[in-house]
C-alpha cells in the first residue's frame, strides 16, 4: 500500500504531455482521475507513442530514400547477419559460404529470426526493417514496464517511453538490420521479470529472469554480463523477508536453464573453430589488457550516452543513490540497473589499450542497450523534486514543467533530425561501396573466382564467389598470421605471406585500410569505387584488384623465399 500510494503521487506530479509540449506537473494532493476515464486515456497514449514511433522511422525512410536512392543498410555487418540468416533458412546452417560452418555470428537469436523473413512474399529488406520496427516498440513497451517496476508513475512512464521512441540511436537501430533491438528488449524485459521476482511474497520455485538472461546473451554477448549481475544482485541484496538459503534453490534452477541456452552456442562455437568463443571476439581483441579501467574510454562511452539526454545521464548517478537509499525498505528493487548501467563500460574498458581502436561498435552501438536504464535512473532522481515541486503554486509548476519538458525533449529531437541524415549517408556509403562492388562483381566476374574481402556482407549476400576474409570472421584462419594489425608492417607481411599461399584471384578492400597491400601483391586495380563526404566505410577507395602471383611478393629476399 505505501508503494501504491507514493505511485500515484508521481503520476500526479509527473504527467504526461498535454496542451502543446510542456510537462504538466499537477498539484500535490490533487483529486485523482477518474477511473473510468483511464482506460480511455491509456489508450489514447498508446495510440499517440505508437505515431511518434511511425513518424521518426518514416523521417529515416525517407532520407534513406531521398540520399541513397534506393533502400539499403546503415552497415555492411547488416548483410553479413542477412547472408547467415539465409544459409541458415536454405537449411545450411550457420555457414556463410555452402559446407563450411563458422561461428562468426555474435547474435545466433538474431540470426533465426531474421532468417524467417526468406519465406515471406515481397522485399526482403522491408521484412528485415518491420521487424526491427516491432521490437524498436517492444524497447519502448518494456522501458515503460521498467520505470513502472521501480516506483515511477504512470506520466512518467509514459514519458520515458517517449523519450526512448524519440532516441535516433533507437531509431537507427530498429532500421539497421542488426540486433540491437532483439537484445533491449529482451534484456529490459529480463530485468522488469527480475524486479517482480525480486517483491514477490515468496522466492519463485524457478527463476525465470535468469533463463531470459540467458536468451539475451545469444542476441549479444554482453547479457552473459547481465546474467552475471542479476545472479549477484539476488544474492548479495536480498529483498525484505526473504533470505539467502530461501532464493537459491529457485536462482540454481534458473541459472542451470540459462547456462544450458548458452552452452548450445558455445558448443557449436567449440566444435566448428576449437574455441568456445565466437571467431568474431578474437577479430576484436586478443583479451583483456588491463586490470584497471580506462578513465578515456570511460568517458567515451559518456558521450555516446550524453548525446541525446545529457541532462538524464547526469543525473542518472543520483538515480543509482535512490536505488541504494531503497535498500531494506518496502521499495526495494535491489541495485541491477545501476550495476549494469556501469558494469558494461567498466568490462570492455578493461579492453582497451593506447593506440588501438575503441571497442565501442560503429557510432558506439555496443551502448546503445544502455540508454533505457540511463533514461530510468535519470527519471527516478527527478521522482522526488517534481515532489516537492507539486505543493508550488500553479504558475510556477507549469513554468517549472515547460522547462523540464524544453531540456528533456530538444537534445533527442535535435538528435533524431541530425540522426535521420547521418542515417541516410550511411545507406549511401554502403550503397554506393560495397553493395556497388558486388553487384559489379557478379555482372562482371566467373562464380568460381576467389575474392579475398575487407568486408565480406554486401559481397557474400550479393555474390556466388567464394570468399576469403581479410579480418578473420568468416576465415577465422587467417588470424594467426596477423601479428597485430593489418595496417602495420608486422600485420601485413603477415597477411600477404596467407594470401600468397592461399591465392585468391581478386582483392577487395579499402586501399587506404591497408597501406602497401597491393604494391606487395604487385595487384593491379581491375575496378574502383570512391565516396564523396564519407561517414561510414573504412575508407573512401574502395578497389578490387588481381594480383600478380607470377612474381614473388615485394617482402625482402628471406620472405619472398618462404613464399616460393
Amino acid at each position: 500500500e505505501p508503494c501504491k500510494r507514493r505511485n500515484r503521487s508521481t503520476a500526479a506530479v509527473l504527467a504526461s504531455p498535454a496542451r502543446g509540449s510542456s510537462l504538466s506537473v499537477a498539484a500535490h494532493g490533487s483529486p485523482a482521475p477518474d477511473p473510468a476515464r483511464a482506460p480511455g486515456r491509456r489508450r489514447l497514449a498508446v495510440l499517440a507513442l505508437a505515431l511518434v514511433a511511425a513518424a521518426a522511422v518514416a523521417l529515416y525512410l525517407l532520407e534513406e530514400l531521398s540520399t541513397s536512392g534506393r533502400a539499403g543498410l546503415p552497415l555492411d555487418d547488416g548483410w553479413i547477419h542477412l547472408q547467415f540468416a539465409r544459409s541458415l533458412a536454405s537449411g545450411g546452417g550457420l555457414s556463410y559460404r555452402p559446407g563450411t560452418l563458422v561461428s562468426g555470428s555474435t547474435a545466433p537469436l538474431w540470426t533465426a529470426l531474421v532468417s524467417l523473413a526468406f519465406a515471406a512474399p515481397g522485399p526482403l529488406l522491408a521484412w528485415v526493417k518491420l521487424l526491427g520496427f516491432a521490437l524498436y516498440l517492444a524497447g519502448a513497451a518494456v522501458s515503460y514496464a521498467l520505470a513502472r517496476e521501480l516506483g515511477l508513475g504512470q506520466g512518467a512512464a509514459g514519458f520515458v517511453a517517449l523519450l526512448y521512441l524519440v532516441t535516433d540511436a533507437m531509431v537507427w537501430s530498429a532500421l539497421s538490420g542488426m540486433e540491437v533491438g532483439l537484445f533491449v528488449t529482451l534484456a529490459v524485459g529480463a530485468v522488469v521479470v527480475h524486479l517482480r521476482e525480486r517483491r514477490a511474497a515468496r522466492p519463485a520455485a524457478v527463476s525465470l529472469a535468469l533463463p531470459l538472461f540467458g536468451l539475451a546473451s545469444l542476441a549479444r554477448p554482453e547479457g552473459l554480463l547481465l546474467l552475471a549481475l542479476a545472479a549477484a544482485d539476488r544474492v548479495l541484496f536480498p529483498h525484505p523477508g526473504t533470505t539467502r538459503r530461501s532464493l537459491l534453490p529457485g536462482l540454481a534452477i534458473g541459472a542451470a536453464c540459462a547456462l544450458a541456452l548458452v552452452a548450445t552456442v558455445q558448443v557449436f562455437s567449440l566444435a566448428v573453430s576449437d574455441s568456445p568463443l565466437p571467431t568474431t571476439y578474437a577479430v576484436k581483441t586478443d583479451g583483456p589488457r588491463t586490470l584497471l579501467p580506462s578513465g578515456l574510454y570511460l568517458l567515451r562511452v559518456v558521450g555516446v550516452l550524453f548525446r541525446p539526454h545529457p541532462l538524464l545521464v547526469l543525473l542518472a548517478a543520483a538515480g543509482a543513490l535512490a536505488l541504494l537509499e531503497r535498500l531494506g525498505t518496502a521499495r526495494d528493487r535491489g541495485l541491477l540497473p545501476a550495476l549494469w548501467t556501469a558494469g558494461l563500460p567498466l568490462a570492455y574498458s578493461l579492453y582497451d589499450a593506447p593506440g588501438a581502436p575503441m571497442m565501442v561498435g560503429n557510432f558506439g552501438r555496443y551502448f546503445f542497450p544502455l540508454l533505457p536504464f540511463v533514461l530510468v535512473l535519470g527519471a527516478l532522481a527527478l521522482e522526488r523534486p517534481l515532489e516537492r515541486l507539486g505543493t508550488a503554486r500553479r504558475g510556477w509548476r507549469v513554468a517549472a514543467g515547460a522547462i523540464l519538458a524544453a531540456a528533456l525533449l530538444v537534445p533527442p529531437l535535435s538528435g533524431l533530425v541530425s540522426g535521420s541524415v547521418r542515417y541516410g549517408r550511411n545507406v549511401r556509403d554502403v550503397n554506393q561501396s560495397d553493395v556497388a562492388m558486388a553487384l559489379w562483381i557478379r555482372r562482371h566476374l566467373p562464380p568460381e573466382a576467389v575474392v579475398a574481402a575487407q568486408d565480406v556482407g554486401a559481397v557474400g549476400f550479393f555474390t556466388p564467389n567464394p570468399l576469403v576474409d581479410l579480418t578473420g570472421i568468416v576465415t577465422p584462419e587467417i588470424l594467426p598470421w596477423l601479428e597485430g594489425s593489418a595496417a602495420t608492417a608486422g600485420g601485413r607481411d603477415g597477411l600477404v605471406r596467407f594470401l600468397a599461399e592461399r591465392r585468391p584471384d581478386y582483392l577487395l578492400l579499402f586501399a587506404e585500410s591497408y597501406p602497401g597491400l597491393l604494391e606487395a601483391l604487385a595487384a593491379e586495380v581491375v575496378h574502383r569505387v570512391r565516396l564523396e563526404r564519407n561517414v561510414t566505410m573504412a575508407g573512401s577507395d574502395l578497389v578490387l584488384a588481381r594480383p600478380a602471383w607470377d612474381r614473388a611478393p615485394l617482402l625482402g629476399d628471406d620472405r619472398a623465399a618462404q613464399v616460393r
